[in-house]
């Protein structure tokens, strides 16, 4: 049996408090084209209040941005090959893409 060393834990980049949802559903940095405006923007859900995240890097660190609401529970991400964002849905079952307002 090989040991394998532990490494010391890392806090997490940005959190919050239930004011603001219940669980963050952790997502991709985003590498489409559709949305020009998020290029290299890391997007994530939040899973009870439908909040989409943008964390956007700044000279201190970094700051979430509400991006919409879309009012489903995204259970999960992916990314297509093309790097364009898709959410999972538990209660509608469906699978979202992500795609810039008109």
């Amino acid at each position: 049996m090989r040991e394998t060393a532990l490494q010391p834990l890392a806090n997490p980049v940005f959190d919050y408090g239930h004011g603001q949802g219940c669980s963050i559903t952790g997502g991709y940095i985003y590498r489409g084209r559709a949305i020009p405006a998020l290029g290299g923007i890391y997007v994530f859900d939040d899973f009870c209040s439908g909040r989409v995240w943008g964390l956007f890097a700044e000279d201190n660190g970094y700051v979430a941005r509400r991006l919409l609401d879309v009012y489903i529970n995204i259970s999960s991400f992916s990314e297509s090959l093309d790097g364009n964002l898709r959410r999972q849905s538990v209660g509608g079952g469906g699978i979202y893409k992500l795609v810039p307002a008109e």
